[in-house]
């Protein structure tokens, strides 16, 4: 549907046995650098492994309302991952709209 209705070009099925694989092929070959994740509990970092060496992953939400965990620490440090949080309203106030700004 995605790609037949919306021409979306690559599209992964996270409940695919596949995803993983899936996933770490793609990143390789786009050279993806970063994610964006908001899942939590295991599955962020069973993504963060599909990305290549340097990779940023971006954490903003926890659906899974499970804390992140599994992140192995000599694989952050072997691969120079680097894990940070992203907040909009934050984000918005260094960029000097505050979250009250984007409802006038």
């Amino acid at each position: 549907m995605l790609k037949e209705d919306y021409g979306a070009k690559y599209v992964l099925n996270s409940s695919s046995e596949n995803f993983f694989d899936e996933l770490r092929e793609l990143a390789k070959e786009l050279k993806a650098k970063s994610c964006i994740e908001c899942i939590g509990g295991k599955f962020t970092a069973r993504l963060m492994e599909c990305l290549p060496s340097r990779s940023r992953m971006i954490f903003y939400g926890c659906l899974s309302e499970q804390p992140v965990e599994d992140i192995a620490p000599l694989t952050l440090i072997g691969k120079a991952y680097v894990l940070e949080s992203f907040i909009l309203n934050v984000f918005l106030e260094e960029k000097g709209v505050g979250i009250l700004g984007l409802f006038k």
